[in-house]
C-alpha cells in the first residue's frame, strides 16, 4: 500500500513536469563548448575561397578568453560558409567581429557539434560590437571563464541586442553552468543579472527573473507575481519558468513564504500558481504547512491535491526529494495519513470528505504540535 499510494503522488507530479517541459528544445550547452574548444576568442575576419570553392575565414584576434591565442594574432580556418552565413546573417549589426570557439586538430578549426548528422555551426558565433570594452569588463583570468564569457555576451547585447533566444536561452537554461553558490557568483554578474529584472525588454526581464529563482531568490518569486502578464506571450520561456518553480527552487530564506503568497494570489495564470502549490508541496517542511492548509479550500482542484499531497508527506515523513517514508518512528505517521496519501485531483473529486475533510481536521488536531520548533 505505501508503495502504491507514493508512487501515484510520484506519477502526478511527473506529468505535469512532463506537460511543462515539452517541446523545449535545447540546444548545444555553452558550458560544453567551454570545455571542448582548445580556444575561445574574439574576432574580426575576413572571407575568402579556398581552390576547392568552401569557404576561408581569417580571424584577427582582439580578445583572448582561453586558450594559446592572444590578441593581434591572425589564424586562417576552413569554414562551410553556406551553413554558416544563414546564422550570420541574423545577427544585427556588424556580423564580422564577434566570439568564436576553436579546436586545435591539424591546425585551427571551429569546433562543431553534430546535429542530426551534419555540422552545427549556428552556436559558434556569437556578435560582439567592434568598439573597446568597458574598464569594468576588463577582468582578465581573475573570473571563471563562464563567468567573463556572460558578461561579455550580455555586454554585447546591451550594445546592440542578440537575437532574444541568445541570452534568454543562456539564463534561461543556465548553459554555461554558472556557479551561483552564494559568495562564489561576481559581483559584475549579480548586478547584471538584477540589471535585467528590471529590464523593459520582457525576455530580459523573464531571464534575470528565471535565473535567480533558480538560485532561490524570494524576491524573483514576488516580482514574478506581479509581472507574469508580461512574459505569457512567450510560451516556450513561460514553460521554463513555471517548471523552474516547480522542481527546480531551492530552499532559501523567505521562498516557502513568497511560495504561499503565488499560491493563493488572485491570477489568471492558473499553471504558476499550480507550479507555486507544487513548490510548497516538494518542499512540505514546517514553514510551509499553514500555506498548504490554506489551500485545501482553493477552487482548483489541481492545487487542492497539491495542499493533500504536501500535508500527507509532511505527516509521514516523507524526505524532501523522494518518494517514501523514512524508517523509524514519526508521530505523526498513522495508518490513516498513509491510507489518505495522493495528488490525484480525480480522487480527491469523488471522495471530498476521505481527503480534504480528513486532512482540515489534522491540522485542527496537529497544528500546534507540527509548528513546534524541530519538526
Amino acid at each position: 500500500m505505501t508503495h502504491r499510494l507514493f508512487w501515484i503522488f510520484w506519477i502526478a507530479g511527473s506529468l505535469l513536469i512532463a506537460h511543462l517541459s515539452a517541446e523545449i528544445v535545447v540546444p548545444v550547452a555553452l558550458h560544453n563548448m567551454l570545455g571542448e574548444a582548445d580556444s575561445v576568442v574574439v574576432a574580426s575576419t575576413a572571407w575568402s575561397n579556398a581552390p576547392d570553392g568552401s569557404g576561408l575565414i581569417q580571424l584577427t584576434i582582439t580578445e583572448s578568453l582561453k586558450g594559446p591565442l592572444r590578441a593581434g594574432e591572425r589564424v586562417t580556418l576552413p569554414w562551410p560558409r553556406e551553413r554558416l552565413l544563414p546564422p550570420m546573417r541574423a545577427w544585427p549589426g556588424d556580423s564580422s567581429h564577434g566570439m568564436f570557439f576553436l579546436k586545435r586538430t591539424n591546425g585551427w578549426q571551429p569546433l562543431t557539434f553534430l546535429r542530426g548528422g551534419q555540422p552545427d555551426l549556428q552556436w559558434l558565433f556569437y556578435f560582439i560590437p567592434r568598439e573597446p570594452l568597458p574598464a569594468e569588463y576588463r577582468f582578465g583570468s581573475a573570473l571563471p571563464l563562464a563567468d567573463r564569457i556572460f558578461l561579455l555576451l550580455s555586454w554585447a547585447d546591451s550594445r546592440a541586442p542578440l537575437l532574444p533566444s541568445l541570452l534568454q536561452g543562456m539564463l534561461l537554461r543556465n548553459r554555461l553552468n554558472l556557479d551561483f553558490t552564494p559568495g562564489k557568483r561576481s559581483a559584475l554578474v549579480t548586478q547584471r543579472l538584477s540589471q535585467l529584472t528590471e529590464s523593459t525588454a520582457a525576455h530580459h526581464q523573464m531571464s534575470g527573473i528565471r535565473t535567480l529563482i533558480q538560485q532561490g531568490d524570494a524576491g524573483a518569486i514576488r516580482k514574478l507575481g506581479t509581472e507574469y502578464q508580461r512574459f505569457r506571450s512567450d510560451a516556450r520561456g513561460w514553460q521554463e519558468i513555471t517548471r523552474a518553480v516547480l522542481v527546480e527552487l531551492p530552499q532559501a530564506p523567505g521562498v516557502t513564504a513568497a511560495l504561499g503568497s503565488l499560491a493563493a494570489a488572485n491570477l489568471s495564470d492558473a499553471p504558476l500558481r499550480a507550479a507555486a502549490a507544487g513548490a510548497l508541496a516538494r518542499i512540505h517542511d514546517r514553514e510551509a504547512l499553514p500555506h498548504l492548509a490554506r489551500l485545501l479550500d482553493d477552487h482548483d482542484p489541481e492545487i487542492r491535491a497539491y495542499a493533500v499531497g504536501g500535508l500527507a508527506m509532511f505527516a509521514n515523513n516523507v524526505p524532501i526529494g523522494q518518494h517514501h517514508p523514512a524508517p523509524g518512528d514519526w508521530p505523526f505517521r498513522t495508518s490513516a495519513t498513509m491510507d489518505r496519501s495522493t495528488m490525484s485531483p480525480g480522487a480527491i473529486a469523488r471522495d471530498p470528505a476521505k481527503y480534504i475533510g480528513f486532512w482540515k481536521d489534522w491540522w485542527r488536531d496537529n497544528q500546534a504540535a507540527a509548528m513546534a520548533p524541530g519538526r
